[in-house]
């Protein structure tokens, strides 16, 4: 990715700063998630710098991190919020893949994933 589409996508997102990043693979190609101030979760092409679907809306605050799972051979993007919530999304389509989950006493800041006996797991760390 070159400076200029890094700074397209920065500049993508004119209604808040960009806080969270991961890469995700949709149906064989790679996509940028961005997660920003005003709650949203974007994906980008990161060849020309263009959105690649609306913004997945939901969180109330800030998103500060981003992962990527695979569950039962399909990809989610998992966000963590400063409204202490993680969310599950299907990249694919844009839409929630199930509740918000809750529980954090305050902004979820970390996120990570892995295999544990064959099963994917997502962690979250929060303050």
């Amino acid at each position: 990715m070159t400076r200029q589409l890094l700074k397209t996508v920065a500049w993508g997102c004119a209604s808040s700063w960009v806080s969270a990043l991961a890469v995700v693979a949709v149906e064989g190609r790679m996509l940028l998630a961005t997660g920003g101030g005003d709650g949203s979760v974007r994906l980008w092409d990161p060849t020309d710098g263009t959105p690649a679907g609306d913004p997945l809306t939901g969180h109330a605050r800030a998103v500060f991190a981003l992962a990527t799972v695979q569950t039962q051979g399909r990809p989610l993007l998992a966000s963590g919020s400063a409204d202490g919530s993680v969310r599950l999304w299907d990249p694919t389509d844009g839409t929630p893949a199930g509740d918000p989950l809750t529980g954090h006493p305050g902004p979820v800041f970390a996120l990570t994933t892995t295999q544990t006996q064959g099963r994917p797991l997502l962690a979250s760390g929060s303050a």
